[in-house]
């Protein structure tokens, strides 16, 4: 006969061919009865169960029940484990490489182990049956080594203080703002929440900022639980949320819009304060172009593209009077359409050419939007002015910012939002 589903207990992640023990289960069970049969009441090591690939909660082994095609694996994992705060870790990329590659080419190696030990107990495996357990066993279990020995790294949010390139000033911190004390916890469950609660709400979307008018606007949403919630007060740290008139917020219950910002909003991490060079320093045979940069992921769709520029010393001439002359910078905007390779599907189109004169030392920010057709796209800038390289002059340009307005509204589902609108001030 055949088994209804399996038990495979993995002794030792490194190496899952290896004291490992496969178990055939004839008639449907639960994972609890199954240990309980064995006299398993609990591990001694700490172990994980994987249910047909993925992790089961102990609270769900008595409920459970292993049935035909089901396999359940208990993987015991080794301690230790760190590994980076934010970004890539390239090690874990490389583990996870090779556990795919082990499990597709490791999985035929281990189906005469697995078929011997279901033959001794008198079940009769094919060699496909023995092959694609043994292909499930290394797969799972060296997903639970690499994330066990490699963490995945908490997903980081766009910076939105754009200075500290060399001797450049960057804005002061009173006119700039980050959100700091809420995280993302991307893949992990959303809360419900019962009774009176002091939380700290996740994030639902990656914050963004602009400028408007040389200040600084922040945009948060926020994450505040499943269902919905009477919110009795808003803080920022111990201080109510009224006592900052530049501060806007938003409750937005199940199912309903986001009125207070557009919530869909991707920043491009490549824009780093890349200085446009100017025609007059331009390298022999260089078109001046920086970028391009991609705006947005594959399968997103931005209506509309948004760009900053930063003057990090202002735009002026110190005369001889002691007074400060204006100075102008001038740039063009391009971008083209690409597809879900990165590859041109258009020209390049010009999305406009912007200028900006000042006599200020003061550092000066701008945001630009631009309505595209939707789709994905790159964008890229150019100076198109003379620069003044007197040590008298600020006359100095870079790009800040690249933003990609997505289309229609993001389905959050039946989840309490949370939306806050932050002007940067001296009293926030």
């Amino acid at each position: 006969m055949f088994p209804t589903g399996a038990v495979v207990m993995v002794a030792n992640a490194f190496q899952p061919e290896r004291g490992r023990a496969v178990l055939p289960v004839g008639e449907p069970i639960t994972v609890r009865g199954f240990l309980a049969e064995r006299g398993i009441g609990e591990f001694p090591l700490p172990t994980l169960c994987l249910f047909n690939g993925e992790p089961l909660l102990r609270a769900d082994w008595a409920v459970r029940e292993i049935r035909r095609g089901d396999l359940c694996a208990f993987v015991t994992l080794p301690h230790g484990g760190g590994g980076g705060g934010g970004g890539k870790n390239p090690m874990r990329v490389v583990l996870m490489v090779a556990v795919m590659v082990a499990a597709i080419y490791t999985g035929g190696l281990l189906a005469p182990y697995i078929g011997s030990a279901f033959a001794e107990m008198g079940v009769g495996l094919t060699w496909e049956m023995a092959a694609g357990i043994g292909t499930a066993v290394v797969g799972m279990a060296g997903t639970a080594l690499v994330s066990a020995l490699v963490p995945a790294p908490r997903p980081s949010t766009p910076d939105t203080n754009w200075g500290g390139f060399g001797s450049t000033p960057a804005p002061s911190p009173t006119y700039s703002l980050q959100g700091q004390g809420n995280s993302a916890r991307l893949g992990q469950p959303i809360p419900v929440i019962y009774g009176r609660h002091l939380v700290y709400p996740d994030i639902a979307t990656a914050p963004f900022d602009e400028f408007v008018g040389n200040e600084q606007y922040l945009y948060q949403l926020h994450v505040i639980g499943q269902g919905e919630y009477a919110v009795e007060q808003i803080r920022i740290e111990d201080t109510p949320i009224s006592s900052f008139e530049e501060v806007q917020t938003e409750m937005v219950p199940p199912g309903s819009p986001v009125t207070l910002f557009e919530p869909d909003v991707v920043t491009a991490a490549e824009i780093a304060g890349q200085e446009l060079i100017a025609p007059n320093l331009v390298q022999s045979g260089d078109d001046g172009f920086i970028g391009p940069f991609t705006a947005n992921p594959v399968d997103t769709t931005a209506g509309a593209l948004g760009i900053d520029v930063v003057m990090p010393r202002g735009l002026y001439y110190a005369n001889d009077g002691g007074s400060l002359d204006s100075r102008t910078v001038q740039w063009q905007v391009e971008a083209r359409a690409i597809d879900a390779d990165g590859e041109a599907i258009a020209g390049w189109s010009l999305l406009a050419t912007e200028s900006h004169s000042a006599a200020s030392n003061s550092a000066i920010r701008l945001s630009f939007r631009y309505s595209v057709n939707p789709g994905r796209y790159e964008v890229r800038l150019k100076r198109l002015d003379t620069k003044d390289t007197a040590e008298r002059a600020g006359h100095e340009i870079r790009w800040g910012a690249l933003r990609a307005y997505l289309t229609g509204q993001p389905d959050f589902g039946a989840i309490t939002l949370l939306a806050v609108k932050m002007r940067a001030t001296d009293n926030l």
